[in-house]
């Protein structure tokens, strides 16, 4: 795992030092994208607390929810097929509504305790940067891209970033040199830690989220 996030995390520095003055040198494009979706936001939590006593709180969360998502692009097209992006998206910014399974005995023991329907609010953002390729067929297009993202999650009063691999694909048309539209769909996740003492009660709380946004996207070339 420490290895599969140390090369994400050198993912950036790759794809921004082909950025170098000979390869601007042979001619391309810059760009600028916007996309606004739909993104679905899938997650599951585990958590201990431990107040000290006996007995130990375990807690299983589960939830999801859609949300509408925004993102900004820009890059440069070294060629007709290659190039680089960065970009930023707001993912979620709503409520979210999770089943919470309270267990005795250790995770998935099947003796529960007790369950609890919860919403709170959600704000999920990343940022990033990662390769993209495209395939143009007379106009009509296909294009893909991967990369590395900072994701960022936010519940009332408490945040966790976290770097993870982020891909997506599209379809489109090119109706000039400079312009283009496009449907996406894109997936990546972002994890959620606690690990910290609240009022006498110890907290080890881990989540995973998996995000996969549909969404529809104007390029522009200069």
């Amino acid at each position: 795992m420490k290895i599969a996030k140390s090369a994400l995390k050198m993912i950036p520095f790759v794809a921004m030092s082909t950025l170098s003055a000979g390869a601007l040198a042979e001619g391309g494009d810059f760009f600028v994208q916007a996309d606004i979706g739909r993104s679905n936001v899938d997650f599951k939590g585990k958590g201990v607390y431990d107040s000290g006593g006996a007995d130990i709180d375990r807690a299983t969360d589960t939830g999801d929810n859609k949300d509408t998502s925004s993102s900004l692009r820009a890059g440069y097209w070294f060629s007709e097929y290659f190039g680089v992006e960065a970009f930023y998206s707001r993912l979620h910014d709503a409520k979210m509504t999770a089943l919470n399974v309270y267990e005795v005995g250790g995770f998935e023991s099947g003796v529960i305790v007790d369950t609890e329907v919860e919403s709170f609010p959600l704000e999920v953002s990343a940022y990033g940067v990662g390769l993209v390729a495209k395939k143009n067929f007379s106009g009509l297009f296909v294009s893909g891209r991967a990369g590395a993202a900072v994701s960022k999650v936010k519940v009332p009063s408490v945040s966790d970033s976290s770097t993870e691999a982020y891909y997506g694909a599209s379809i489109g048309y090119d109706f000039n040199d400079m312009f283009s539209l496009s449907l996406n769909y894109d997936v990546q996740e972002a994890e959620f830690v606690i690990d910290e003492l609240d009022y006498g009660t110890q907290i080890n709380y881990d989540a995973d989220f998996d995000i996969k946004t549909t969404s529809l996207g104007a390029q522009y070339r200069f």
